[in-house]
């Protein structure tokens, strides 16, 4: 799977493709490509899943991304069915940016923050997101 949707990103004109869903080829999955904004932290969702693996690709602009701290959050609520939400205490979270020279992969172990408001000027973005199957063995 990750050697597939590695070649599609490369041979695929990401700021071309509309926005939307797109399947890999010789896989079950699929690039959401999402156009959006940044928002303000406390409006934005925390989550983790333990079914699949965030890829996560910034084509333009500049997100920045919160890393929870796993001894002060805690789950709000149970997996449904894929997803969890966290309380979490701001300044234990670690923030990084990402832009169009990285990629970030967030293991069901990686409590995260997506889509939060950067020091830039323009907080609008072109994401590429794919869930790929992950199987703890």
């Amino acid at each position: 799977q990750w050697k597939a949707m590695f070649a599609w990103l490369a041979k695929t004109d990401l700021l071309a493709l509309p926005a939307g869903l797109h399947p890999i080829p010789g896989t079950t999955m699929k690039a959401n490509v999402e156009d959006g904004e940044n928002g303000d932290l406390e409006k934005r969702g925390t989550e983790s899943h333990r079914q699949y693996v965030d890829f996560q690709y910034v084509v333009k602009g500049s997100e920045r991304f919160g890393l929870l701290d796993h001894v002060t959050s805690r789950p709000k609520a149970p997996y449904r069915p894929d997803i969890i939400n966290y309380d979490y205490e701001v300044d234990k979270t670690k923030f990084v940016d990402s832009t169009p020279d990285k990629f970030f992969i967030f293991y069901p172990g990686d409590w995260h923050i997506a889509k939060i408001k950067t020091d830039k000027a323009d907080q609008k973005i072109r994401v590429v997101v794919v869930k790929v199957e992950y199987k703890d063995k």
